[in-house]
């Protein structure tokens, strides 16, 4: 009996909306009725009938309020699925001001993508015809890479390793076997890489972020690829990039033609955010 009781109790409760409706109509539409026969009969209200209505509205009311208080309940949990530490919010806030650019030029220029296109066409027409570069120029492209890294494509040069497991690049004639990378894209990227793999972050936010630092080093790549393809087609097509010349343009316009874009990858870390905040 006393299981009977508890599960019939427990059933109340979850259909606390739709009994309470329930009820409140009984409560409303049986008086009104009683009183319509009653008044037909010309026979006085029995008060006992009436307070058992009246009853049955109160405890319909309190069944309804029941209800409203377990949504009210259930939309705090939704709000808010999980306690969001202080450090997690300022984690979430140093990602948004790393990544405040508002379009793709600006997002481009986070990673140094524009420059290092710009001073690898030149590095490579220095190669080819150093003389065609006068000391300004080459000074400059130093000064660019100055404190940067140079990123190797084993597509484009050959590796191995000593006794003494050093490794040792040989140069392909004829290939472009590494891409130049700025101080301020190394720097920025790492950025991004402790980004991917913070423990303060939401998982889908970690992983939209690697999608954007993929975009980042596949650009790279595309920008290798890209220097081979036109020093196989003619290496005309890289010296003359720059300046007045029926080749301008014949390296970096493809490269651009091709490049990934960044801003689709950041609009979904961004959404990633949102989606965790719960902000609409």
């Amino acid at each position: 009996m006393s299981s009977w009781l508890r599960d019939r109790v427990r059933s109340l409760l979850d259909n606390a909306a739709y009994d309470g409706v329930r009820l409140l109509i009984v409560a409303i539409v049986f008086p009104l009725v009683y009183a319509t026969v009653q008044f037909l009969r010309r026979q006085s209200l029995q008060w006992t009938v009436l307070l058992v209505f009246i009853g049955l509205a109160l405890l319909a009311l309190a069944l309804i309020g029941v209800s409203k208080l377990k949504a009210r309940k259930k939309v705090k949990l939704r709000l808010a699925p999980a306690p969001l530490l202080k450090s997690q919010l300022e984690e979430i806030t140093r990602l948004q001001e790393f990544l405040t650019a508002r379009y793709e030029s600006g997002l481009r220029e986070i990673f140094d993508l524009p420059g290092i296109m710009r001073f690898n066409i030149k590095m490579t027409k220095r190669s080819l015809v150093p003389k065609s570069m006068s000391s300004t120029e080459s000074d400059e492209i130093d000064e660019f890479f100055k404190g940067g890294q140079a990123i190797v494509n084993t597509k484009y040069c050959n590796v191995s390793r000593n006794a003494h497991g050093t490794p040792r690049v040989e140069w392909i004639p004829g290939r472009v076997g590494a891409v130049n990378v700025s101080l301020k894209h190394v720097t920025n990227r790492q950025r991004l890489s402790a980004f991917e793999e913070s423990a303060q972050l939401p998982a889908d936010v970690c992983i939209a972020v690697k999608e954007l630092g993929q975009g980042v080093d596949d650009n790279i790549m595309l920008l290798l690829d890209v220097l081979n393809e036109k020093m196989t087609e003619n290496p005309v097509h890289v010296v003359q990039d720059e300046g007045a010349s029926p080749n301008l343009g014949a390296t970096s316009n493809v490269y651009l033609s091709r490049f990934i874009q960044l801003k689709p990858k950041q609009e979904k870390v961004i959404a990633a955010i949102r989606e965790y905040l719960d902000v609409r």
